[in-house]
């Protein structure tokens, strides 16, 4: 041993051993030293925020469901008929349509079977398949939404896609709310509750009766506002047909249009209101003043040529009131001489036409209403009693309660309040006052 082992040698090697244990320690020392960051700390259970009526009653609430999935490589063949059989109930499928699946596919490592199986069924499947070790079944889990009135108000709720999002309605124009997102974008926050201005149950009443209504009249779709003239709240907003929000994959596309923000139409006689309101707000039109009906609205234009549109009836002598309340074309087109096509323009868009609302839902459209320089007296008279342009009835609405508040236009809104996921009010959705569109004594 003293002969093999040299002093010098091993003095050597024992340095060398000491400076790599030194550096060792000293590296670790040095990671020992680095403070740690602090991991952020999520909920265990991230939902998204529900959607409720003014009064609390839920109209869409958070749920899970699962994609279910096999591998047909991984399955043996003395095993698919009894697995089709037993998860045939809770599949909601027929026995043979999985046995065919599973054989069209037999060498795929993967095949769906079936999407959007509900909680309840999922984990009656789960116990199938774990009691029985089908270890060939694959389930994803997926967020998703319950909507539990079906389809009331359902264009105004709107829909939630497979992907968490928000595609229409108010899942959509509250995406941010219902799941925000965290400053890195990666994960998402807890959801915040939107509370809207719609009452569900006179919703749910109204829509019976508008049902009712469209079957009577064998109309192809109908549209019904209520809103409270004095906010601009809108406590009822229906637009038939409309679709099961449950089964929303399914729905035609009739029954997906929110036709009273995005569709455009001829208001008619309605809009005889505004005609009057207008000119009687610059002083041009007595209370007491009367015209005569003989059945054709006349006049004569530069040119020589004249202008006959005719009424529905001869109402003989009335007053503006009186015009509105037997809806005469020929007075109200009298009353229409009374102003210029600048000033009737700038009082249209007083009251808000030609222009979105603002209101908190998608795709509102603006309508159109002539330009000044293409209302002529044809336009101007056929224009008066709501003919030769269009609107939304979501303008209708509105420009009508600033009519009958005192004139004051309200922006309208469906959405009361926000609160956080334990029931606590964050933001209260204060009425927003835009403009004065008549005196109050008009």
């Amino acid at each position: 041993m003293n002969n093999f082992y040299r002093k010098k040698l091993l003095l050597v090697l024992l340095i060398i051993t000491g400076l790599i244990i030194f550096i060792e320690l000293g590296f670790y020392l040095k990671l020992a030293l680095i403070p740690t960051s602090k991991s952020k700390i999520y909920s265990e259970i991230i939902e998204r925020g529900s959607i409720v009526d003014r009064n609390g009653k839920p109209l869409a609430v958070q749920t899970n469901f699962y994609h279910v999935g096999i591998s047909p490589k991984n399955l043996k063949d003395s095993q698919k008929v009894k697995f089709a059989n037993d998860v045939s109930i809770p599949l909601e499928m027929d026995a043979e349509e999985i046995l065919s699946k599973i054989n069209s596919h037999k060498n795929a490592n993967y095949v769906s079977l079936k999407r959007k199986v509900s909680q309840e069924n999922y984990q009656i499947l789960k116990d199938i398949t774990d009691d029985n070790q089908y270890s060939f079944v694959r389930y994803d889990k997926i967020p998703g939404r319950i909507y539990p009135e079906k389809s009331l108000a359902s264009q105004l709720i709107g829909y939630m896609g497979d992907d968490g999002l928000g595609l229409s309605g108010i899942e959509y124009t509250m995406q941010k709310t219902l799941q925000p997102l965290t400053d890195d974008e990666l994960n998402f926050q807890q959801g915040k509750n939107v509370y809207l201005t719609i009452d569900a149950n006179l919703q749910y009443k109204l829509e019976k009766l508008s049902r009712k209504a469209k079957e009577d009249t064998q109309c192809e779709s109908l549209m019904l506002i209520a809103c409270d003239a004095k906010n601009g709240e809108i406590l009822s907003y229906i637009s038939l047909p409309s679709s099961d929000l449950n089964n929303y994959s399914d729905s035609l596309i009739e029954e997906t249009i929110d036709r009273p923000a995005n569709t455009a139409f001829e208001p008619g006689s309605v809009f005889k209101i505004f005609t009057v309101a207008s000119i009687f707000d610059h002083g041009f039109l007595r209370p007491d003043e009367t015209f005569i009906c003989d059945g054709v609205y006349e006049r004569k234009i530069k040119g020589g040529e004249t202008i006959r549109i005719k009424c529905l009836e001869r109402h003989g002598r009335l007053t503006a009131r009186e015009a509105l309340k037997y809806s005469c074309n020929d007075v109200i087109g009298q009353i229409s001489d009374k102003i210029s096509d600048e000033q009737f323009i700038e009082d249209l868009r007083a009251l808000g036409f030609g222009s979105k609302t603002g209101i908190d839902l998608p795709a509102e459209t603006t309508g159109y209403i002539f330009k000044e320089e293409n209302l002529g007296p044809v336009e101007l008279a056929t224009s008066s009693f709501g003919q030769g342009f269009n609107c939304s009835m979501l303008q209708i609405a509105s420009a009508v309660s600033s009519l009958i508040n005192g004139g004051y236009y309200y922006q309208p809104h469906v959405v009361k309040r926000i609160t956080d996921e334990n029931g606590n009010t964050i933001e209260n959705i204060s009425p927003t006052l835009l403009r004065q569109t008549v005196s109050k004594s008009t």
